[in-house]
C-alpha cells in the first residue's frame, strides 16, 4: 500500500503558476513557462504527467531543483512517471519546480499524481510579491532559442526560459507566466488567416486544449510585456494595411487593458521585422491621448543575423532586449 502521507493532494499542497487548470484530476499546464512549484524534506519525489503526445512535437518540461535547472524531460507517452529529484539531503528542505518548455499549440502536459520517496510534504513556497505577463507569438515561446545546429524545427528547438521572459524577471525578484502562440498575429496569422489570432485567443483560459472557456483573471499581473505583429507583417498578409493593423491593434490593447486594468504595459516590437515599428508606436501615442497613461513603446533593433536559426533569434539576441527592456520597466514603474 503507498503510504499516504509521502503523496501530494495537488489541489492544496502544491503551487501552480501561469494559465492553468484541472479537468477530471489532470492538473494542465499547457503554457510556455506554466508549471508547478511544491517543497518537502527528505531525498527526493516523483510524478506522473499525461500528455495527448502527438506523432511528433511532443511536450518538454524543464525541472530545477533548489533552484538548478537538472533536467528537461520529453513526455512520449499518455502517461508518463518521471523522478523529478533524488539523492537530496534527506534532512533538509528541497524546492522542486516543474514548467513547460514547448508552447500550447504543440501538445499538453498535465500533472496526476505527486509523490515524495520519503521524508515529510511541506506547503509550497508562496508566489512572490510582483508578477509579469508576457503576451506574444513565437518570438515570445522562444521558437529557436535552443536551434543549435539543429536542421529544421521541433518542440526541442524552444525554450521560453531562453528569451528574455527570465532575464527580466530574475532583474525584478518577479513571478512571469506568458500567453503566446506561435504564428498568432494581431489581424492576421503568418499564413494570412484569422482563425485563433492573439486578440481572440487571449480572454480565454487555453483555446487549443479547451476551447472557449474563458479565463478569469483573478490574477493580475504588475507589468504586460507585449510582442506582437511580426506575424501580421508576413508575406502573406502584404495587403494587410497599417491602417487595418492599427485599428485591430487598439481594439486589442483596449481589451489587455479592461482585463488587467492598473497594469503597466510595455509594447516592444522590431526584432526579425521592423515593418510596422512606426504604426505600432502611433497606435500606442493614441491610447496615451486618449487616456492610458500606463502604456509605452520601445523599439528594439534587429537580431543580427548569425543568431538567427529558422527566421527566429537563438538565445544570445534576447540579451540586449532584456536590457532595454529592464530599463524601460524600471522608467515606467521606479522598481
Amino acid at each position: 500500500m503507498p503510504n499516504k502521507s509521502l503523496i501530494y493532494d495537488i489541489s492544496t499542497e502544491v503551487r501552480f503558476f501561469g494559465r492553468t487548470y484541472e479537468r477530471n484530476g489532470e492538473y494542465f499546464f499547457n503554457w510556455s513557462a506554466s508549471g508547478f512549484t511544491f517543497s518537502f524534506i527528505g531525498s527526493g519525489a516523483y510524478a506522473t504527467f499525461t500528455s495527448n503526445v502527438p506523432e511528433q512535437n511532443q511536450a518538454y518540461i524543464k525541472i530545477y531543483v533548489d533552484g538548478v535547472e537538472t533536467s528537461v524531460v520529453k513526455l512520449t507517452d499518455r502517461q508518463n512517471t518521471v523522478t523529478l529529484a533524488e539523492g537530496l539531503d534527506p534532512q533538509k528542505k528541497h524546492t522542486v519546480k516543474v514548467l513547460k518548455r514547448s508552447n500550447a499549440r504543440s501538445s499538453s502536459a498535465a500533472l496526476t499524481n505527486l509523490e515524495l520517496f520519503d521524508g515529510e510534504k511541506l506547503m509550497p513556497e508562496p508566489a512572490k510579491k510582483r508578477l509579469i505577463e508576457f503576451i506574444g507569438d513565437s518570438l515570445t515561446v522562444g521558437y529557436a532559442t535552443v536551434a543549435y545546429d539543429a536542421t529544421k524545427w521541433s518542440t526541442d528547438t524552444e525554450d521560453p526560459t531562453r528569451t528574455y521572459a527570465e532575464q527580466v524577471a530574475s532583474e525584478f525578484d518577479a513571478d512571469y507566466f506568458i500567453v503566446a502562440i506561435s504564428g498568432r498575429g494581431v489581424a492576421r496569422n503568418t499564413g494570412g488567416d484569422t482563425d485563433k489570432t492573439l486578440p481572440k485567443i487571449y480572454p480565454f483560459i487555453d483555446q487549443y486544449n479547451l476551447p472557449d472557456v474563458p479565463y478569469e483573471f483573478k490574477t493580475q499581473p504588475d507589468v504586460i510585456v507585449v510582442n506582437l505583429g511580426t506575424n501580421d507583417s508576413s508575406r502573406a498578409n502584404a495587403l494587410l494595411t497599417p491602417e487595418e493593423f492599427s485599428e485591430e491593434l487598439k481594439s486589442f490593447l483596449q481589451s489587455v487593458r479592461k482585463y488587467n486594468p492598473d497594469a503597466r504595459i510595455v509594447y516592444g516590437y522590431g526584432m526579425t521585422s521592423q515593418k510596422l515599428v512606426k504604426t505600432i508606436q502611433t497606435t500606442v501615442e493614441l491610447l496615451q491621448s486618449e487616456g492610458d497613461d500606463k502604456i509605452s513603446f520601445i523599439a528594439y533593433p534587429k537580431a543580427p543575423k548569425e543568431l538567427i536559426a529558422f527566421g527566429h533569434p537563438t538565445a544570445p539576441a534576447y540579451i540586449p532586449w532584456g536590457e532595454q527592456l529592464i530599463e524601460e520597466i524600471k522608467r515606467v514603474t521606479g522598481w
